[in-house]
């Protein structure tokens, strides 16, 4: 936060942050709910959130690909015909 931008000229300017949290799913995990959006709120960043999807556990974070997408394209696109895909890969 220390190097972010202060007084952006506008919402485009602003830092962009995607946190990933916990959510009432997985509350196994950590506290629910836990992250930075209180610490955050007053100052001019541009934050979003992804919740952690089951079956997440304390080694391992498990997210839905299509809200990452669509975080993503809510950040930093769409812009014309261009959006964010998230490929996924299994590892066996």
């Amino acid at each position: 936060m220390i190097w972010t931008n202060p007084n952006p000229k506008g919402c485009e300017a602003r830092t962009k942050i995607l946190e990933f949290v916990p959510g009432a799913d997985v509350a196994h995990v950590q506290a629910v709910y836990a992250g930075y959006y209180r610490s955050f709120r007053a100052l001019p960043l541009d934050y979003h959130e992804l919740f952690y999807q089951v079956p997440s556990t304390d080694t391992h974070t498990f997210i839905n690909l299509t809200e990452l997408e669509n975080a993503l394209n809510a950040m930093w696109g769409p812009h014309g015909n261009e959006t964010f895909q998230v490929e996924s890969s299994v590892r066996g």
